[in-house]
């Protein structure tokens, strides 16, 4: 039977000297499975570092990306208003053109 299955009167009969041996016993037990947990957690942390970094990399991917559609919107904005007041000029130019020579109906 192991020492730690012991009841506490058997522990009781132990002579001081035993009884530190045992509790030495335990404490190194529990430090190589508190070694176990530290190491099992260093490997999650790693594991975790990768994908964070992973994650702020497509990020800044998606960052630059959307910096130049922004810029294709502006562009595209700006030829739109282009396209509109040439339109709106080409009105102004027919209604004149109406004005001075009668409505033309040949289109």
């Amino acid at each position: 039977m192991k020492r730690a299955e012991m009841g506490t009167d058997l522990i009781d009969q132990l002579t001081p000297e035993e009884k530190l041996q045992e509790e030495i016993r335990q404490l190194n037990e529990e430090f190589s499975q508190q070694e176990n947990n530290i190491e099992a957690r260093s490997a999650e942390v790693q594991d975790q570092e990768s994908f964070i970094s992973k994650c702020q990399g497509y990020f800044a991917s998606l960052k630059i990306e959307r910096d130049e559609l922004q810029e294709t919107r502006k562009k595209l904005w700006k030829q739109e208003n282009q396209i509109a007041s040439e339109i709106d000029k080409l009105k102004s130019e027919i209604v004149k053109a109406e004005k001075k020579f009668g409505p033309c109906y040949s289109w």
